[in-house]
């Protein structure tokens, strides 16, 4: 019996202990009646926000290259593995170039003979250049023999023509000498070619890196050519160096530029953020898989000593303008119809009568909601700046969400008690603005 009394009279006083809490605190809705909706609240306070652009993607290196294989060859052999750290110039792949040997041997051979030609048409070019200076010197002296009367005009045709054959002659050796110099640049092509070749069998890293992918075994038979590369063999990466690839929605590309901050989300690592830079944001447009359009943007990271892998998806926020001014939760800016407002609201500047809807917030007011027209300002994942139309130390009313959605003006409400907790964690408790994309949200 005696403790069925102390339990009563515990009872009584938390009661009044909770009534007086309310009034200490300011908070007149605490502990009212029944009819009353329990809310959570906020009080407007003025801060900082951060402006940004959502966008998801997926992480790779900032250098990167895919070896190709550019001539076909058996692969003899492989001699690293996935992971492994190279230097630039070391022998990574070696192909079978036994065919390719036998052919620089031919074409050698081709070449020396089409060097021999060369010079016997170059020897016989001589021959005829001396032919045609002895029937020009001899032409003159019959001609002149001829002036004076001591040969006949026969004698002198005969010169004369033997000059012309002469002539012609030199003109056709310098055909074949042409001809001869043009096979030699041709020989000398299709070693240059076959030597190249020969160089490609030896595939060898371009930096210094680690090898990210090997997709080769010995004994395969990969193609390729100089022209177009084929078989990719393995990929060589600089880890040390890791970026972003970002799908900047095309609405929200005039806003992003190189040098702008970013945070990025890596789905893998859900306990760590990594702050990048935008180095890059492409010029022309693409498609997403989704089918939107985008522009793929650059972000490289600080990974402060980190490993990140290539391929991983992520997210990020593109840091595009810091703002000042009193922030909301970003679900407490809610648009109701005029008509569902009190008319009194109508004349307030940040209500614009031509429209049917007007952005507002509902703030606690001895017990009562109370819809405050607006201007909504730039918003972040979670808050939204109020340009005009609240005071800061209003108590804006933040949730439940589902409630926000038929709170009228007037209605009755109470202030939960988990409201005199941190109100940040009260706000978050709804996800960012609809449509943005993020690991935390």
């Amino acid at each position: 019996m005696r403790l069925s009394i102390i339990a009563i009279i515990l009872v009584v006083l938390a009661g009044l202990g909770a009534l007086f809490f309310g009034e200490q605190l300011g908070i007149s809705g605490l502990g009212s009646t029944n009819n009353a909706t329990e809310v959570r609240v906020e009080v407007a306070k003025e801060g900082d926000l951060v402006e940004s652009v959502s966008a998801p993607g997926w992480i790779e290196p900032v250098l990167q290259v895919a070896l190709s294989a550019e001539v076909s060859a058996k692969v003899i052999e492989v001699l690293i593995d996935e992971g492994d750290a190279v230097t630039e110039g070391q022998l990574l792949v070696r192909l079978d170039d036994r065919e390719l040997q036998a052919d620089l041997k031919a074409a050698q051979a081709r070449r020396e003979g089409t060097q021999y030609g060369l010079n016997r048409e170059e020897t016989g070019l001589e021959a005829r250049r001396r032919d045609l200076e002895f029937s020009q010197r001899e032409v003159e002296r019959v001609r002149a023999l001829f002036e004076s009367g001591d040969v006949s005009e026969r004698e002198l045709e005969q010169a004369e023509s033997n000059f012309a054959n002469a002539k012609t002659s030199v003109d056709t050796a310098l055909i074949a000498v042409s001809s001869a110099e043009t096979n030699l640049v041709s020989a000398d092509a299709d070693l240059g070619r076959l030597e190249a070749m020969i160089d490609n069998t030896r595939v060898t890293a371009p930096m210094d890196g680690t090898i990210i992918m090997v997709a080769i075994e010995p004994g395969e038979v990969v193609t390729g050519s100089v022209n177009n590369p084929g078989t990719i063999m393995l990929k060589v990466a600089d880890l040390n160096r890791m970026m972003m690839k970002a799908e900047v929605p095309e609405s929200d590309v005039s806003k992003v530029s190189e040098e702008k901050p970013a945070k990025v989300f890596v789905n893998a690592y859900e306990d760590e953020d990594f702050v990048g830079t935008v180095i890059q944001v492409a010029l022309e447009r693409t498609r997403a898989d989704d089918g939107n359009n985008i522009f793929l943007t650059e972000i490289e990271l600080e990974l402060q000593g980190r490993r990140l892998r290539s391929g991983l998806m992520s997210n990020t926020e593109i840091e595009i303008a810091a703002h000042r001014g009193v922030k909301v939760p970003y679900q407490a800016v809610l648009t109701k119809p005029l008509d569902e407002l009190p008319e009194a609201l109508h004349d307030a500047p940040e209500v614009d009568e031509k429209k049917k809807r007007c952005p507002v917030v509902f703030v606690e007011q001895d017990g009562f909601a109370k819809a405050v027209a607006v201007r909504p300002g730039p918003s972040d994942l979670t808050h939204r700046i109020v340009a005009s139309g609240l005071a800061p130390g209003a108590r804006v009313i933040i949730g439940p969400y589902k409630l926000l959605e038929t709170l009228k003006d007037g209605d009755e409400v109470v202030i939960s008690t988990e409201a005199l907790g941190s109100p940040t964690s009260q706000a978050a408790t709804r996800s960012g603005p609809p449509g943005r994309r993020g690991r935390r949200w």
